[in-house]
């Protein structure tokens, strides 16, 4: 534990050693100190006093001396006021779950600004408490009789953001906290000598810290008019804009103070081109080598039904089993989580027994149809989850169901990508499927602005391979297509072969994939290099299959290319016999055979003009 005190000192935060956490009878948290800690709300410990700690337990001294307050968010108490919360706009910043399952999250605290600790922010059963000035917080990674603190975002990988403007507004006048104030609607029909003037001016502050400038005019002066309306009497005009007038100053100079006692971030961690080249980075690991980067951002990108959710679920047994992927490519043995919001769970399950897995217990987890989000509540908590677990391989499909913002947008869809790199950051694989977009007659094939979106998207990652089916004589197949890859050399195209027998499905690959192109222009070759050695012998289309050379498809194409070259000639087996009685001639009397042409490619031309009509269709 000394560890991690030390770390939190790093942090300037002034820690403390905390004893067994229980709870009494009435439900009360009861802490055991084994050292007062009094004297460190004034003075941080030093790290040999840290380093002599005994025990188990840490906790944190807020206000100045560490330089932080804490928003504390009792989100599991009946009343929890949820919109009052989600009105602070908070940003990232350090936060930890208690143990007894509340958010507290870490602000920064402008130097010179004392805040004091709060309960019940806004009004009595808020749920929403403040740790202030002399105030103390449990610290993860503390574990207490009832459950343990643990980090969702931390300080060791994120910066303590400032205090989101509305919180400050409530907080603050100046360099003090606001004093108690009336409830509005006790100050409504107020009358003069009953505190009226003050209600006025502390209705105006109120409004005023927690609004924009620019809605001032619009929202504050005319709510301020009515509540003045209401006294009786009312304030008279010049009284009224006299108040308001010095209100507003006051509010703008109290944002002025704040904006310059915020100190300019410390930048850390600069490297000259000598420290970089003289640092020995560790070998690059793979979740799956060499597609995905262990730690970063990938895309698997296909047409619609392509197979793309059955090698999804492939490479995740690959990577739980820590086995080759397809039989070819290695893989580092993790745990993964398969976030699925196109699928069932009965048709997820239904393809696993179709895959054949006999191992129950392998370490894949499933979050299926939840109607998950890619927002930042949703990735913090993924993240929680996966450092509780142990899972460091996440897998989303797709990208399409999970977010509303425009694909076609680089703005809309840059905060997605934003979302995902917080998993990366803590050295998460993330790996997600995504549509390829309808192809045109300008479609120039096999690239990565097939998949379908912004640049955004392919900027951000990391990674990237398509799938495409392909239906050929022996079976179908999917041509795999290595897009993209920040560290390694990308592989030529390749296929996985499928197999299916039984209701089981096998994908074993299948070799490089060869472009229509080149497959044509490899048969042409075998088929005309075979044709000569076969001298005057005429052969059909049945002796040229069993070469093997390739498949009857290409053996066909190519012959037509040949003949109307010139370099072959062919014939009906009814119009051969006869010409050439001393060869043997096997199969259907309509059967075409083919041989070398030994004439010249002009005069092949002008015999065959004829022939080439009657048989264009081979």
């Amino acid at each position: 534990m000394n560890e991690h005190a030390l770390k939190l000192l790093s942090y300037g935060l002034s820690v403390i050693p905390l004893g067994v956490i229980t709870k009494d009878a009435q439900n009360k948290k009861v802490i055991s100190y084994p050292i007062p800690w009094k004297k460190w709300q004034t003075v941080k410990p030093t790290q040999q006093e840290v380093s002599a700690w005994k025990g188990g337990n840490l906790g944190v001294v807020t206000g100045s001396i560490s330089g932080i307050i804490v928003l504390d968010c009792d989100e599991y108490k009946e009343g929890f006021d949820r919109e009052l919360l989600r009105s602070f706009n908070l940003p990232i910043t350090p936060c930890q779950e208690t143990a007894n399952g509340g958010k507290q999250y870490f602000f920064r605290l402008p130097k010179g600004v004392m805040v004091k600790n709060v309960v019940s922010l806004g009004h009595k059963g808020s749920g929403i408490d403040i740790r202030g000035e002399g105030g103390m917080v449990i610290i993860a990674p503390t574990i207490t009789s009832y459950g343990a603190y643990t980090w969702l975002i931390d300080p060791a990988t994120t910066d303590f953001a400032p205090i989101p403007d509305k919180l400050m507004g409530m907080l603050l006048t100046s360099a003090e906290t606001f004093k108690e104030r009336r409830l509005i609607k006790d100050m409504v029909g107020m009358s003069e000598g009953a505190g009226r003037n003050d209600a006025m001016a502390s209705f105006i502050g109120k409004l005023l810290a927690v609004t924009p400038w620019s809605e001032w005019d619009t929202d504050v002066l005319p709510a301020s008019l009515a509540l003045n309306s209401s006294f009786k009497p009312p304030l008279d005009q010049g009284e009224f804009e006299a108040t308001y007038n010095s209100i507003c100053k006051i509010e703008v100079s109290r944002r002025s103070e704040i904006a310059k006692s915020e100190a300019p971030k410390k930048l850390e961690n600069r490297k000259s081109l000598k420290q970089l080249l003289n640092t020995d980075f560790p070998e690059n690991r793979f979740a799956i080598e060499p597609f995905f980067e262990q730690g970063t951002l990938n895309m698997v990108s296909a047409p619609p039904n392509s197979w793309k959710s059955w090698m999804f679920f492939v490479m995740a047994i690959a990577i739980a089993n820590g086995t080759e992927f397809v039989n070819k490519y290695k893989t580092e043995k993790a745990k993964v989580l398969i976030i699925n919001e196109e699928d069932t769970e009965r048709l997820i399950a239904d393809r696993f027994r179709a895959l054949g897995i006999e191992d129950k217990n392998l370490e894949i987890y499933f979050r299926t149809a939840q109607g998950s989000k890619i927002d930042i509540s949703f990735c913090k908590a993924i993240l929680a989850e996966c450092k509780t677990d142990g899972i460091t391989v996440v897998m989303f499909d797709s990208l399409r169901s999970m977010h509303d913002a425009d694909e076609n947008s680089s703005t809309a869809m840059q905060p997605i990508m934003d979302n995902l790199k917080m998993l990366t950051r803590e050295g998460i694989t993330v790996i997600f499927t995504h549509h390829h977009k309808k192809k045109s007659a300008f479609d120039k094939g096999d690239n990565a602005e097939a998949s379908r979106g912004s640049s955004a998207i392919n900027a951000a990652i990391s990674g990237h391979i398509s799938f495409e089916e392909v239906e050929r004589d022996e079976g179908k197949y999917i041509v795999v297509r290595h897009l993209k890859s920040k560290v390694t050399q990308k592989l030529e195209p390749f296929d996985i072969a499928i197999t299916i027998n039984d209701g089981k499905v096998l994908f074993y690959h299948g070799g490089i994939h060869e472009e229509e192109s080149r497959i044509a222009e490899k048969t042409k070759n075998g088929v005309y290099d075979f044709l000569v050695s076969q001298g005057e012998k005429w052969t059909s289309i049945k002796e040229l299959n069993a070469t093997k050379i390739a498949n009857e498809k290409y053996i066909r194409m190519v012959l037509i290319g040949l003949s109307t070259s010139g370099l072959v000639e062919f014939g009906r087996k009814s119009n051969l016999v006869d010409k050439y009685p001393h060869l043997e001639f096997k199969g259907a009397i309509n059967a075409k055979f083919y041989r070398a042409r030994k004439t010249s490619p002009e005069e092949a031309e002008e015999e065959n003009r004829d022939a080439e009509a009657q048989f264009a269709l081979i």
